[in-house]
């Protein structure tokens, strides 16, 4: 096939001399030099199906990303500004589309109508306060009356009940201090004692134990002492059994100290429990003499709280009603005391200053309009913190949650991402689709309120991994295989690489219908041919 090649080669060149009577001649040749190459060194079926089309996919490092899709309109974070209501407008130093500095004026009020807001502010403020002093007064006086007549009620029964629980009181803590002492674990007297047992029994089979190795010991040290033979391999073997001996009476001394020592602490624990018994009966005790002093208590304080009801009923309706004319005075008297202190800063200086950078969003009021609390006089968006309302499918509303990574790409710039997240979703239908608000993270591409944009929100992602055309893969008895191009290291390097295919079998992971995450059997820019 190279040969081909070359006399096509050839061919070119001499159509570039533009000589046309030899066309016809170089055509005829080189046509019957093409057919007897063909005839003589036709490809077997093997090389034919390697000549039919094939497609290269290349293993390529990246992410994989599955996500919702929505688009919308972008939106810039908006902030109110206003002046006190009932003030008059005067006129904007801006416009609505105009960009704005933070401390640049924006809007002017009628100083005219700041002093007759004054005045009339004034006024209310004065009136409220003087409501509210003489509620206050009202009401204190007949709280100090009323307590001074139930401190004297009560005066004597409590002394006589303070008397009597300070002595309960102290037997308590004195009943308390010596079950500090005793450290009695939280167990009962039976399981105690049973635990004493326990250790006693123990202590018992430790010291048969080591009785019976005491006597293992003298019958080793015996045989020893009374082989008299020359045999060193037989005294070796005596003198073996003998240390054997001893390091098992060593041994089972120290178990035998443990066992006395659980056994002392066990039985020093069962007394810790059984008098902590006796001093918790006593302090039962007193505490029930608490009990029953402090419910005398109560029906003596009953008594007497019934009394003051009934002295309180002549007054409660009074109390009730100075209550709520104090309650009424104290908020008139703050809110009017508020605007008023706002509005007299206004006359020396009826001017609304923006408090941010930022866009004029809003600017509704004309010269002469009264100022209202539901109508700011300006908003102002915050370029560095956009939004977008995107719509969402209603099959796929339920995967968008709060917190979720977006990417976001505006329309006027396709080609550049943008990262944002959720931070809401509305799950009323608006013409059949659902919404959620995406925040933009900050970004240098100047985008503007009202720019359409598209956002992937994402559900799941992995990144930075080895992937692969779906296409490029076949699936065979539930198992996954491609056909990896294997480059013949032979070939000349001014002719087309020759290669050979082979069958590999991989393993994969994450897909997003496209492509697919390899996890094993291929490596990154191995290239895998399909056939067609």
């Amino acid at each position: 096939m190279g040969n081909i090649k070359t006399l096509f080669a050839n061919f070119t060149e001499i159509i570039k001399t533009k000589k046309k009577w030899i066309i016809p001649i170089v055509g005829m040749t080189v046509g019957g030099v093409i057919l007897a190459v063909y005839l003589l060194g036709r490809p077997g079926k093997d090389e034919a199906a390697l000549l039919s089309r094939e497609r290269e996919y290349i293993v390529t490092r990246g992410n994989i990303t599955v996500g919702v899709e929505g688009s919308g309109k972008l939106e810039a974070k908006r902030t109110p500004q206003t002046f006190t209501s009932d003030l008059i407008f005067e006129k904007y130093n801006v416009n609505a589309g105009d960009m704005v500095k933070k401390g640049d004026a924006i809007a002017e009020i009628s100083k005219e109508g700041v002093l007759k807001v004054i005045e009339e502010l004034q006024s209310e403020a004065d009136n409220a306060y003087a409501a509210l002093q003489e509620a206050i007064n009202a009401k204190t006086l007949q709280t100090l009356q009323t307590e001074k007549e139930q401190k004297e009620r009560s005066s004597a029964s409590q002394n006589a009940y303070e008397s009597s629980y300070r002595q309960y009181s102290d037997q308590a803590s004195s009943l308390e201090e010596k079950l500090t002492e005793l450290n009695a674990p939280d167990i009962t007297p039976e399981e105690a004692r049973l635990n004493a047992d326990n250790a006693a029994a123990a202590l018992e089979a430790a010291e048969r134990d080591l009785s019976a190795a005491n006597s293992d010991l003298e019958a080793a040290v015996a045989a020893k002492n009374q082989y008299t033979g020359d045999d060193s391999e037989q005294f070796n073997a005596l003198q073996a059994e003998v240390d054997k001996a001893r390091t098992e009476v060593s041994r089972l001394q120290g178990i035998r100290d443990e066992a006395a020592a659980a056994s002392g602490e066990a039985a020093r624990i069962r007394e810790a429990v059984e008098s902590a018994k006796g001093i918790r009966e006593q302090l039962n005790e007193v505490i029930k003499s608490m009990e029953v002093l402090n419910s005398a208590r109560e029906k003596e304080i009953q008594t007497e709280q019934e009394s003051a009801n009934l002295q309180g009923q002549v007054n409660s309706v009074q109390l009730k009603s100075l209550q709520a004319a104090i309650d009424k005075a104290q908020s008139l008297y703050d809110t009017t005391k508020k605007k008023l202190d706002q509005t007299k800063a206004l006359l020396e200086e009826p001017v609304l200053y923006a408090e941010m950078d930022g866009v004029i969003l809003a600017a509704p009021y004309l010269k002469g309009e009264k100022i209202v609390p539901d109508k700011a006089v300006a908003e102002i968006g915050d370029l560095t913190k956009m939004l977008l309302k995107a719509e969402i499918e209603p099959a796929d509303i339920n995967e968008v949650e709060a917190g979720q990574d977006v990417r976001v790409v505006a329309e006027i710039f396709p080609n550049q991402e943008v990262k944002g997240k959720v931070i809401s979703k509305t799950l009323t239908p608006n013409e059949g689709m659902y919404s959620a608000s995406i925040e933009l993270e900050p970004n240098e591409l100047g985008l503007l309120e009202g720019m359409a944009a598209s956002a992937t929100i994402i559900s799941k992602e992995k990144e930075n991994v080895l992937i692969l055309s779906n296409k490029a893969i076949t699936l065979k008895d539930g198992k996954q295989y491609v056909n990896l191009r294997i480059e013949d290291k032979n070939s000349k390097e001014n002719e087309p690489g020759a290669y050979t295919l082979k069958e590999v079998e991989i393993t994969t992971g994450f897909s997003d219908g496209r492509v697919t995450e390899v996890l094993s059997g291929l490596s990154e820019n191995d290239v895998v041919i399909v056939k067609e």
